[in-house]
């Protein structure tokens, strides 16, 4: 057997698919804290909605450092996933969605990272939206970095608009073995999916604009990630309103995880 085929074998395992398992369980844990942020934000109890918040909100309270070691594990199995379904996922996906699963890697290997800093020495190394706005100065500062920066701004956006199609079309029903579920979940987990998917649309459109804007003022301030694109549309007519439908999908979101995790058909032929 060649080595490609041995490392397909080790992923496609019983053990390959409970990692995966347990990293989508893992972005459930995130979802629902992020939800759980963004509805502080929207009354004004929270400042910080994005997920560095949410591990620092984690390690705040009592168990946190155990439930950060817990989380790391959980994302750190979520980034395998990934990196396996880039690599010998499925045999009938194109480069795109191959590109894709490497970049969620890449997000879950950043969180990985930001979760041993916070239980290191409770920083997530830059809170807010200072390290989105320093890579967007540093890109303004280069020849042609501002067509980079619109281009980032518009591919965050065609990603929202992706995640949209994704979660409108019902897609993701064709990843989860439904026959195995209950029948009151099996009625509920389209409108989970549906709400979630939308949800995080949003929000990726949001910092995708806000990206853009940059680009188009060449001023980095305009960039923000998550906890920037919450708090502007906060601010917005409305906004506390919009921003409680929003963190209510992001919930949503984390919940229809959960499900996933026991019942998505991961790492197939």
């Amino acid at each position: 057997m060649t080595d490609g085929g041995v490392t397909e074998g080790l992923v496609k395992s019983d053990a390959g698919r409970m990692v995966a398992r347990a990293g989508l369980a893992a972005r459930g844990v995130l979802y629902l804290l992020v939800a759980y942020l963004a509805l502080g934000v929207a009354t004004g109890e929270f400042q910080q909605a994005d997920k560095q918040g949410a591990l620092q909100e984690v390690a705040g309270r009592s168990g946190g450092r155990l439930a950060l070691v817990v989380l790391t594990l959980g994302f750190t199995g979520y980034a395998l996933w990934s990196v396996a379904e880039a690599w010998v996922g499925q045999g009938r996906q194109g480069i795109g969605k191959r590109m894709l699963w490497a970049g969620r890697a890449l997000v879950y290997l950043a969180l990985v990272a930001s979760a041993v800093a916070v239980y290191r020495d409770g920083s997530s190394g830059g809170g807010g939206d200072q390290q989105e706005q320093e890579w967007t100065a540093r890109l303004l500062g280069h020849g042609l970095g501002r067509w980079v920066v619109g281009l980032v701004g518009l591919g965050l956006i065609g990603i929202g608009g992706y995640l949209l199609a994704k979660g409108v079309g019902r897609k993701f029903l064709k990843r989860l073995d439904r026959g195995a579920m209950p029948g009151w979940l099996r009625s509920w987990v389209p409108a989970l999916g549906v709400v979630g998917y939308v949800a995080r649309a949003v929000v990726v459109v949001l910092i995708g604009w806000f990206v853009f804007q940059a680009a188009l003022d060449f001023d980095a301030t305009e960039a923000v990630g998550v906890d920037g694109a919450l708090k502007r549309l906060a601010l917005r007519p409305h906004g506390p309103g919009l921003l409680t439908a929003v963190a209510a999908g992001l919930a949503a979101f984390g919940l229809y995880s959960f499900v996933e995790a026991g019942y998505r058909r991961v790492l197939e032929e």
